[in-house]
């Protein structure tokens, strides 16, 4: 099995941040030792002092979904540097890192709790498309937990804010 695409760009772009030389990324061909280099690199890239950011609202083209409260869990937006930075130690891996692609909308990432205690963290790209759902240390979160996700995803419609939380973050649905 090889490693997703998703972890590859990630490993590279961490890299990146950390002011590594890419030149041994790329000569990188054993699995195991990408897996690796990328969980070393997720620890000094949730440790690098970002620029703080409130992420703005919705812009004029992007896609922001609402939150959820709904049966079996929670989906939050991350809103700032400090709950990216929380949710990339939470689930040791490297979202923090997508800090000024939050803050420029490129990445709309969200954090996904059951009911059960699983969680996951989702990345969406400017136009509401799921780029990925990655559990702690990027491992595959339950099927639950991404059918949660894609009926979320697929009927935000149906998530309406109620009178008792029109002042919270959250939403219910209805």
């Amino acid at each position: 099995m090889g490693v997703p695409a998703d972890i590859l760009r990630d490993t590279y772009n961490m890299a990146i941040r950390a002011g590594q030389d890419l030149e041994p990324i790329f000569a990188l061909r054993n699995t195991g030792r990408i897996w690796e280099v990328h969980d070393e690199l997720q620890e000094s890239v949730n440790n690098i002092k970002y620029t703080y950011y409130d992420y703005p609202d919705e812009t004029e083209n992007s896609s922001i979904l609402p939150d959820a409260e709904v049966g079996p869990g929670t989906i939050t937006r991350m809103r700032n540097t400090n709950e990216l930075r929380e949710e990339g130690r939470a689930l040791h891996h490297c979202v923090a890192g997508y800090n000024v692609q939050c803050n420029r909308r490129t990445s709309i990432v969200y954090s996904v709790k059951m009911e059960d205690g699983e969680r996951a963290t989702l990345e969406l790209n400017y136009y509401g498309r799921k780029v990925q759902l990655r559990g702690p240390c990027n491992g595959q979160p339950s099927r639950k937990l991404r059918e949660f996700v894609d009926e979320w995803m697929a009927g935000p419609s149906k998530f309406q804010k109620s009178e008792e939380t029109e002042n919270e973050e959250n939403v219910t649905c209805e």
